[in-house]
């Protein structure tokens, strides 16, 4: 009876110690990065080119179904529209217009900001909002909040339409909380032409450049306060990102922006320039996810950064581009079509495969 049990004994220690050598070690699954799909399949609409010279300037993408892209189209010397509208199937052109001084105007616009179908912020150097009937235009100067010697403003951001942003012209910077409008003191009179902020609005970031090219600027608002993180004034090129700095736009805890040094990401203080990254100049960024940007710019060119690697999707020296966006499965960049006429507006539509 005890020599069976210990011979039990033994055989079980030996198959447990067969069975423990021949198994393969746990190895933990490799920690890779989050990315997305290079792949697009793009279509190029463009309106107007042959009455004078046509632009888009801006797009925002509220869902696949509804899609707005703004600026200023000639369709004959008489006609003007300033925005074009996606509604799922095609795009019509728009006449956003507002009353001035008693008259009806549709003025060329700058940039759009978009929470939903019936919150809606363009800029035609002045603020406008549409809630689903009516659009509603904020004159500044009118108003008392600018004065001559501020800039038109140009681009709008917010975390709601009671938290907005709005950066211009001669370093022209406005709040509002909804019920008040605020001018709030830059620090610059560079021309400021992009601003982004934290998902919690507690920070925000604004860039700019002049035009004739010397000066450019990058600005970080913080703790209720305006402070200057990058200046150039004069020819020479200063690091890290060069000559100028042209878009800003945030994620989780980081702000990524464009320069003619590259696109470079600014977390915790330091400034690194992204992986293999392309160095020349894009006038806008914008991004679903730190793994789905997507860039504009300078020779027509398009990219698009996956989480790994940067791909250019888009290379047309026809094309002046000048604002992106790209949501869920859409991208988007608009400009300008200088193949056509005078200058065609210039829409070009990427879906996902």
């Amino acid at each position: 009876m005890h020599k069976l049990f210990f011979l039990s004994i033994v055989a079980l220690l030996l198959f447990t110690g067969t069975d423990c050598k021949d198994k393969p070690p746990v190895v933990p699954p490799e920690n890779k990065p989050d990315t997305t799909s290079h792949n697009f399949t793009f279509t190029t609409y463009t309106f107007g080119g042959n009455a004078g010279s046509s632009y888009f300037k801006d797009v925002a993408i509220i869902n696949d179904t509804d899609i707005w892209a703004v600026g200023q189209i000639y369709t004959s010397p008489e006609t003007t529209y300033n925005a074009a509208h996606w509604n799922g199937k095609e795009w019509e052109l728009k006449k956003i217009s507002v009353i001035y001084n008693g008259n009806k105007i549709t003025p060329n616009l700058e940039g759009i900001f978009t929470f939903s179908s019936t919150d809606i912020w363009v800029s035609s150097g002045v603020p406008a909002h549409y809630d689903g009937n009516t659009w509603t235009q904020y004159h500044l100067f009118d108003m008392g909040i600018l004065s001559q010697t501020d800039g038109a403003v140009n681009k709008i951001w917010g975390t709601s339409s009671t938290n907005l942003y709005i950066v211009g012209n001669a370093g022209t910077i406005v709040h509002y909380n909804g019920s008040t409008w605020s001018k709030q003191e830059s620090g610059t009179t560079i021309d400021l032409r992009d601003v982004w902020g934290s998902a919690d609005g507690k920070t925000v970031w604004a860039c700019g450049e002049s035009n004739n090219g010397f000066a450019s600027i990058l600005l970080k608002y913080e703790n209720n306060q305006w402070k200057t993180i990058w200046e150039r004034n004069g020819p020479n090129s200063i690091e890290p990102y060069g000559y100028n700095v042209g878009s800003v736009w945030s994620k989780k805890q980081a702000i990524y922006i464009t320069s003619s040094n590259g696109v470079f990401q600014i977390k915790d203080t330091i400034s690194l320039k992204m992986k293999d990254n392309f160095s020349e100049y894009s006038r806008s960024l914008r991004g679903n996810e730190e793994y789905d940007m997507l860039t504009c710019g300078e020779g027509g060119r398009m990219w698009h950064y996956n989480g790994v690697d940067w791909k250019k999707l888009l290379e047309n020296s026809n094309y002046f581009l000048m604002g992106a966006n790209i949501k869920n499965n859409i991208a988007i960049a608009v400009g300008t079509d200088y193949g056509i006429g005078f200058g065609a507006g210039l829409i070009y539509v990427g879906r996902r495969n």
